[in-house]
């Protein structure tokens, strides 16, 4: 299995993560385990969706909740659909993750904004909710602009 790309970032945003950004090939290749710098985290997750199973996806849902995921942020294509996906693995799971957003008519500059700056999870997970995820699943020039943006730690155009 290909390895994931994984950067740390120095904490940025209005609630001061810190950043991480993990490039998979594939829902299914998330790892067993992600090492982060607090035990819950916002999550960006980039991704086409669009002829991924919702099987795959629920699974992919479930290792990111086993894992401290308490706030969901989708963008890309048939991100409404990961939503709903994402929803129904936290209610089987009996999660509190309060809230699922989806970012499907902005940009990916704008939906990263959106995790820096407004992103805020249930009161409970505040104090443990130090990090935030930028999940890019299988797209290498979203995975260059997120690297881009990210070291810039400011907005930058897209193309």
């Amino acid at each position: 299995m290909t390895q994931p790309r994984y950067t740390e970032y120095p904490p940025m945003g209005t609630y001061g993560r810190r950043l991480v950004s993990m490039t998979v090939p594939a829902f299914n290749a998330l790892p067993d385990e992600i090492v982060l710098p607090s035990p819950h985290f916002v999550c960006l997750l980039c991704a086409d969706a669009r002829g991924v199973s919702g099987e795959t996806i629920i699974d992919a849902a479930t290792a990111l909740l086993d894992q401290g995921l308490v706030y969901l942020c989708a963008w890309g294509p048939d991100s409404e659909r990961v939503r709903h996906l994402f929803e129904s693995a936290a209610l089987v799971w009996n999660s509190h993750v309060a809230v699922l957003t989806v970012h499907l008519y902005e940009t990916l500059d704008d939906a990263l904004d959106y995790v820096l700056d407004i992103a805020y999870p249930a009161t409970e997970y505040a104090p443990t909710c130090q990090t935030g995820v930028i999940l890019n699943v299988g797209n290498a020039s979203w995975a260059d602009l997120i690297q881009k943006r990210l070291n810039a730690g400011s907005s930058v155009a897209q193309a």
